[in-house]
Formats: structure tokens, C-alpha cells, sequence
């Protein structure tokens, strides 16, 4: 079954292989004690229950592979592991074989989480492989290369020149130890080529670009059509000769276009191939081939991304597909495709993580135009789509659907204004960012939201309660840009987004039709009765808080006037406030955040595991613990509502949206670090408006009107007029 498997990459033979190495395991239970009599009996026994082992975890490895799942990895792991520690039972060709398989693994492991010991465990793991492994010995050959591999990861981590020396050497051993002509052989050239090639970008040597080529062009012409490696093969010649036969278009153009559509090799390959081969037709502006092969890709999302995979592993697929939602989008709109289709294409290419998370039915369809206008009967929804190719902003309401092009709002502005950095920086430095957000907040809304406002006729209204809703949902480029602060501040009030419009964020429309749906739910007008303060004025390794008991007081005192019941955490751990979260209606978090920039599922909240060691309540932790309808989270701390990982920004995962995904209607948090006396008034002044007299006269608008009324106060405070890094932070998102 295995080696049908990799002779036609069928998944149900790979399963089905499995499945039998599973029920072989159980069928022989590990024996070692036997007579003194018996020691060729032990070892008959350890081999065939080692060798049982062993071939169960290349089963897995190859599934995983396959699918990503991280589980069948580790499983892969650990059944190896246990049966090296018995090698000394083992013929040595046996444990050479397990070795070398280990290392792999443990590299491949490496791969996904970049824990550098896995890396040095590998390599060590691998020369002791190569060290049992005798000269002329079949396996020799591909045990070198393997060897070479992990030596040529330790040199892209480190930069260190020898590994690479090392690497390249031990490579060449491998090929001169095969057959030539055999798959063995193709897999050995190919891994040579890989060394070849950064060589040949380290010291500009030509001799190595042109055998790196060559190489690389044998290894893939060897390998049989429908090899599950064939996809690794034509992407690493294309890579070769994208490197340095960047002419060769037509051949580029092949390789990528043949390694995607190589059914039987893993996706992450063919993905990889996919993405150079979109970015190969936009730059050739053979833009209605990029247009197909961005919808093939959407369409392939669902068979990959599913239930089935734990939400590392739907991290890690995401991070495959980020990007081709917004040049479909841009594509479709390019080629006078509906608005609709469009939105469909943003749907069911982005947030597919949270999708997962909030749909009950397992429905991965995005929803149809009449959902979407039905979500907009309340306030306008407008999506903001920014590429390389054009910028454009679709508008949903509730009888129909709006285009407005962006020629301004570009890709390359954008992105040099993101590259300033001007949410950071010393305090010596906030003077001038200041002065520089504010030329940004004029560019944005210029370029931008001014446009929407007019063409949708939202004009000036002093009266904040008159103000229509609207929910703003950026793409790409545009996901974390703060349309709810635009404005051009020189021309007064009336000319920014504050009085014109009551604004709210979602990640997606389908997430907001769900937030909706379960907002509806709820009895109308009801206030919070059960409220949850969490406060960190000292926080191991972080900046003191001293503000958070001003903060914590105030929201004490005007909860309390509501007769609400009113639980207060100070320097708890994680698994108090899980625990508490259950029983509130509402939460506010006073506390350090973090936002982490390997991933989203660590960003988090700061609380601490003990007086001298932080911890911390992370967005895994949160979308794993799904309660009961919740009302309100306000997270007063800094960056909950931005994300770090660049190879994720599509999913708009962060702290904030995974409260939302914990069954919270509105939540409150921020873009970047905020100002620890600003915090604390915001918050005083939300609280004491949000009533429940307030509550029952402006239903779900009551709360991002509230907090929209206590931003603007900040904002006509002369002390912060000027000061948009103080306010402009300030995001609300939900229902």
C-alpha cells in the first residue's frame, strides 16, 4: 500500500496503510524478558517490533506532509524515538535506518515551529546515522543527503560559511554513493542543486549557478510523471532558474504551472508553486491567467483547511493561501466583475480560521449577496481592498451593492506610510510622529473614506446619536488602517469620519453576519448585570500600570449604579480568569497585551503565573474556551486588535476578534499601545454612558456609540488635539 502510495499518491491507500500499521502494532505488544537462553529470540522481537515502528512512522510522516497535520507528526516522532532507544538490539543497519528516518523528522519539525534544538538534535541524530552506516552500503547515498539537508538549515539560520562548505561536500558524497538513473539518485541531485544554488548567491559564482541548474533540470527529468515528489522537483528547477535564468520565462512559467497541478504531491509544494506562478503573471500582466489560477487556489482551500486540522495546524495552512483573496478581489473587479463576486472571492479566501471557529453548520460557503445586504440593514458594511494591482472599496447596504476605485489610496503609499513606524518609537519621539500621524489620518481620509462618506451622502452631524453606522473591514494592506480616525483635522470636525459616521470593525462580513445573528438573540436593552474587572498594575518584566486602579474604580462605581454584580481580579493567572469569564456578562481587562510575530495564536493578554513570572491568556486560550452569549469585553491594553504576523494579516486574528469567537457581542481594544491616563478615561466615560437607559433607547448601537462619544471627548481635549497617537487607537468591533 506504501509503495502504491508513492507511486500514484492515492491518500485512501496511504490511510488505509495506516491503518494496518496501527493494527499490527496492537497485535504485537513490546516483550523484553525472556531466559538467558534466548537472547537471538529478544532480537527477533525488538527488530520486528522496531521495524513495525519505523514503518508506521513514515506512514505518518507522509500524511502529514500530505495534510499538515501536526499531530501525525509528532506521533511519527515519538514511535521512533522508542524504538531507537532498544538499537542496541537491533542489527546496525536497522537503527541506521530509524536514525536517519528521526532526523528528518525532527528537522521537518523544525520546519513548522523553528525551535533551533530540534534543528541541532537532527543533525546530530543524522552523523550518527551516516556514522552506522557502511561505505557501499545502499542506503548510504540518500543518508548523506539527508545529512546534507539539516547541515544546510543550520547555515540559513545562522549564516555561519562552514555549514554550507559542510553541506555542499556531504551532498556530493551522497550523489557519488548512487545509481545513476534511480530515485535515489534524482533525490540526491536535487538536494545538491538546493546547496549549489546559495552558494552560487553567497559568493556570485557562476560555475555554481549553471550546475545548480543542471542538476536540478536531471533530478526532475529522472523522476516518473504523477511521483508524489514531482511538484518539489519542477518547483526547485523553477527556483533555479528564477534565481539565475530569471529570461527563461516560458520555462519558468511550465515548471510552475505543472508543479501546481501535480495532484498526488503535497499541497504545501504546489501552493508554494502557485504563489511564485501568480506573482510570475501579474508581473507579466497576463492578468486573466493569474484570475483563473487565483480561483483554482480558493476553490482548493476547503479540501485542506477544515475541522480536521487543530488550529496550529489551521494557522499554518493559512499562512499557504495569504494574499490570493485580495488579488482575486482585485483581479475580478479589474476584469468588471459584480461587487458581489468580488466580496464572494474576499469571503472565502480570508478569515478562514475565525470561519471555522464561529460556524456551527461547517458551511465554508461564503454568504450571498441578500446575507449580506440583510447584515447591512443597520449601517452600511464597506471593504477596503488594497494590492499591488489597484485599490478599490466595495460597499454593502441593504438594498444594494457600490463600487468606488481608489487610484489614490495605492499599494506603494500605503505601504510606505505602514513603514514609517509611526505608532512607535521613544517618548522623545512622539512630538514628531504626532505631527507625521496626523498628515497620515488627512492622506487616508483624502485618499479614501472621504470618498465613501460623500458618495454615500454621510455628512457632518455634531449629534454623534443621528450618525449611521457603518462597519469598515480592510483587506491586506488595508487591514489594520484606522478608517474610524480618518480625517483632515485643519478643516474642524466636519471633515472626518468622528461626526459622521458611529464606526465599528469586523474582520469579515460572514463573522459579522454571525456576531449579528447572535447579538439577536439576546434580550434588547438588557444591562450588564454580571461584570468582570481583571487588573494588572504590575506586571513581571513590563512597565508598571498605575493608572489601571484609577480605571478599575471607575468602572467599580458606574457598574455598581447599574446594580450590577460586580467580580474584581488583581494580578491573577490565566486560569482565574478563564474561570471567571464563564459567569459575566461583561469583562474589562486593564492589563499589558502582546502581539506576537510568529503567529496570532500566542498574542495575547499579560496576567501573571506568580509575583516574579508573567503568563499569559492567549487567543488559543480564548477561542478555545467558547461561552455562553456574552454582551461586552473591553480590553483596555495595548495591541489587542493588531496583528504582527505578516503571513497572516488575511486572517485578522488577534486578541480582540478571538473574544469574539468566545461568544462576546462587542469588544473594545486597540491598534497600538495606548497612554495609561488616556485608558482610564475613555473607560470612565464609556462605563458611565453606557446605562441602561442608554442601552434600551439605542439598542446595538448603544455601545460603539458610547465609546465613539468617549474617544471624540479625548480628541476636543485641547491637550490632545494634536495628538492622534493618544485616540486614534481606539477600535470597536462586533455587533
Amino acid at each position: 500500500l506504501s509503495k502504491r502510495y508513492s507511486r500514484g499518491g492515492n491518500l485512501n491507500d496511504l490511510e488505509l496503510a495506516i491503518a494496518v500499521g496501527r493494527k499490527a502494532l496492537r497485535m504485537m505488544p513490546l516483550q523484553l524478558e525472556f531466559r538467558r537462553d534466548e537472547t537471538n529470540k529478544r532480537r527477533a522481537h525488538v527488530l520486528m517490533y522496531g521495524s513495525c515502528l519505523n514503518n508506521l512512522s513514515n506512514r505518518l510522516r507522509s500524511r502529514y506532509e500530505r495534510t499538515g497535520k501536526m499531530a501525525d507528526l509528532d506521533d511519527a516522532i515519538r514511535y521512533l524515538r522508542f524504538a531507537c532507544q532498544f538499537g542496541d538490539l537491533a542489527p546496525q543497519d536497522y537503527l541506521a535506518s530509524w536514525l536517519n528516518n528521526l532526523a528528518t523528522m525532527i528537522r521537518n519539525r523544525y520546519y513548522r515551529i523553528s525551535h533551533i534544538p530540534n534543528l541541532e538534535e537532527a543533525v546530530q541524530i543524522a552523523r550518527d546515522s551516516v556514522g552506522k552506516t557502511p561505505v557501499g552500503h545502499k542506503s548510504r547515498g540518500t543518508r548523506l543527503s539527508n545529512l546534507g539537508n539539516h547541515i544546510q538549515m543550520l547555515y540559513e539560520r545562522t549564516g555561519d560559511v562552514k555549514y554550507i562548505t559542510e553541506a555542499i561536500e556531504t551532498a556530493r558524497l551522497g550523489v557519488s554513493c548512487c545509481t545513476p538513473g534511480t530515485l535515489d539518485y534524482a533525490a540526491t541531485l536535487d538536494n545538491l542543486a538546493t546547496k549549489l544554488s546559495w552558494k552560487a548567491i553567497k559568493d556570485e559564482d557562476v560555475s555554481a549557478q549553471e550546475e545548480a541548474i543542471r542538476l536540478s533540470r536531471e533530478a526532475a527529468d529522472i523522476l516518473p510523471p504523477d511521483h508524489p515528489e514531482q511538484a518539489s522537483y519542477l518547483h526547485n528547477y523553477a527556483r533555479q532558474l528564477k534565481l539565475f535564468r530569471i529570461e527563461e520565462k516560458a520555462e519558468l512559467r511550465r515548471l510552475w504551472s505543472q508543479a501546481w497541478k501535480s495532484f498526488n504531491s503535497p499541497y504545501v509544494v504546489r501552493l508554494q508553486a502557485a504563489r511564485f506562478l501568480t506573482d510570475f503573471l501579474l508581473d507579466s500582466n497576463k492578468l486573466a491567467d493569474a484570475y483563473d489560477l487565483s480561483m483554482e487556489v480558493i476553490d482548493f482551500l476547503p479540501q485542506i483547511h477544515n475541522k480536521s486540522l487543530t488550529l496550529h495546524d489551521q494557522q499554518f495552512v493559512a499562512t499557504l493561501f495569504s494574499g490570493f483573496a485580495t488579488h482575486a478581489c482585485s483581479l475580478a473587479l479589474h476584469f468588471k466583475e459584480s461587487p458581489a463576486k468580488a466580496l464572494d472571492l474576499l469571503e472565502r479566501g480570508r478569515g478562514v480560521m475565525l470561519s471555522l471557529m464561529t460556524d456551527e453548520t461547517k458551511d465554508r460557503k461564503a454568504p450571498t449577496s441578500e446575507q449580506m445586504m440583510c447584515a447591512a440593514a443597520d449601517g452600511a458594511i464597506v471593504v477596503f481592498n488594497i494590492t499591488t494591482l489597484r485599490s478599490d472599496a466595495i460597499v454593502v447596504m441593504d438594498t444594494e451593492m457600490k463600487h468606488f476605485h481608489l487610484p489614490n489610496l495605492g499599494a506603494a503609499r500605503t505601504q510606505e506610510w505602514l513603514q514609517k513606524n509611526l505608532t512607535g518609537g521613544s517618548p522623545r519621539e512622539r512630538g514628531t510622529k504626532n505631527k507625521a500621524y496626523r498628515n497620515f489620518l488627512t492622506w487616508l481620509w483624502k485618499s479614501g473614506v472621504k470618498t465613501i462618506m460623500d458618495g454615500l451622502q454621510y455628512t457632518f452631524n455634531a449629534d454623534l446619536t443621528q450618525l449611521p453606522r457603518v462597519w469598515w473591514i480592510g483587506t491586506g494592506l488595508a487591514s489594520f488602517l484606522p478608517f474610524h480616525a480618518a480625517g483632515d483635522f485643519s478643516m474642524g470636525l466636519a471633515e472626518s469620519a468622528l461626526c459622521r459616521v458611529i464606526s465599528s470593525h469586523s474582520p469579515t462580513i460572514k463573522s459579522l453576519i454571525h456576531t449579528k445573528a447572535r447579538a439577536s438573540r439576546n434580550i434588547p436593552g438588557r444591562a450588564l448585570r454580571n461584570q468582570l474587572i481583571v487588573t494588572m498594575s504590575k506586571t513581571p518584566g513590563e512597565e508598571d500600570l498605575p493608572g489601571v486602579i484609577e480605571e478599575a474604580v471607575a468602572v467599580v462605581c458606574a457598574t455598581l449604579e447599574e446594580r450590577a454584580h460586580v467580580v474584581a481580579l488583581s494580578q491573577p493567572n490565566p486560569e482565574q480568569v478563564l474561570r471567571e469569564i464563564d459567569q459575566c456578562d461583561a469583562a474589562h481587562f486593564a492589563c499589558h497585551g502582546i502581539s506576537h510575530s510568529y503567529g496570532p495564536l500566542w498574542s495575547g493578554l499579560i496576567l501573571q503565573e506568580s509575583s516574579t513570572q508573567q503568563d499569559v491568556i492567549t487567543v488559543r486560550d480564548i477561542c478555545e474556551s467558547q461561552h455562553r452569549h456574552r454582551e461586552l469585553a473591553y480590553l483596555s491594553a495595548c495591541s489587542t486588535a493588531q496583528s504582527r504576523s505578516d503571513g497572516l494579516v488575511d486572517e485578522v486574528l488577534h486578541v480582540v476578534s478571538s473574544f469574539q469567537v468566545a461568544g462576546f457581542n462587542h469588544v473594545v481594544g486597540c491598534l497600538w499601545p495606548s497612554d495609561d491616563a488616556v485608558c482610564a478615561r475613555i473607560a470612565a466615560s464609556f462605563y458611565s454612558t453606557l446605562n441602561a437607559g442608554f442601552i434600551s433607547k439605542h439598542g446595538d448601537k448603544a455601545a460603539p456609540l458610547a465609546f465613539q462619544m468617549a474617544v471624540l471627548e479625548i480628541k476636543l481635549d485641547k491637550e490632545y488635539q494634536k495628538r492622534p497617537l493618544d485616540w486614534a487607537q481606539y477600535v470597536h468591533y462586533g455587533a
